[in-house]
């Protein structure tokens, strides 16, 4: 089958105009291709990582080092997918700007034409790239297989607005194993 512009398009699920280097937190999830679970198990409410799940862990607390402008926050891995709360330095919650309910920033706020910062997409496409390579050399002949793909193509993304958000999001995280047996990611379920 031929490209057809019509019936082969693909349509960001990004906040149109947003500026995603903007200095701020992100909440962002991705899945495991196909919702595979490759990366342990949930045992009494604790997430186990195997090691392709310790591998993918230990990719993430180093993207500080290959992104300088961004930080880490709260964090979980769990079988099939990731949650994550990624700092972009340089300015308070995206709340304090523009307040609770209000329209975050467009693009264009930054009048230099340069990036002071890598944009979210930046961070998650790198931590992708790495981490699939990583993970296909550690296991040839799994868990990727001969799809040679680790994770789903796009990812979930949300601007943390205000600082009550970001507790409600890192809470969300930290007892995510817990919920396991009911979440929707489970296939289990």
């Amino acid at each position: 089958m031929s490209f057809d512009p019509e019936i082969h398009h693909r349509r960001s699920i990004r906040l149109r105009g947003y500026d995603y280097s903007l200095p701020g937190r992100y909440f962002t999830t991705l899945c495991a291709h196909e919702k595979k679970c490759l990366f342990g198990e949930v045992v009494e409410g604790q997430m186990v990582l195997n090691e392709p799940g310790k591998l993918i862990e230990e990719i993430w607390r180093a993207m500080p080092g290959r992104f300088t402008r961004i930080e880490l926050d709260a964090f979980v891995v769990m079988p099939n997918h990731i949650h994550m709360i990624l700092n972009i330095v340089g300015a308070p919650l995206a709340g304090a700007r523009f307040g609770r309910g209000q329209a975050p920033p467009l693009q264009g706020s930054i009048q230099t034409g340069k990036r002071p910062a890598p944009t979210v997409g930046d961070v998650i496409g790198a931590f992708k790239s790495i981490s699939t390579i990583a993970v296909s050399r550690m296991t040839p002949s799994a868990p990727i297989g001969r799809s040679g793909k680790l994770w789903q193509r796009n990812y979930f993304d949300h601007i943390v607005r205000d600082e009550w958000e970001l507790g409600k999001i890192r809470e969300y995280i930290q007892t995510n194993p817990l919920r396991w047996a009911f979440d929707r990611e489970n296939p289990q379920t």
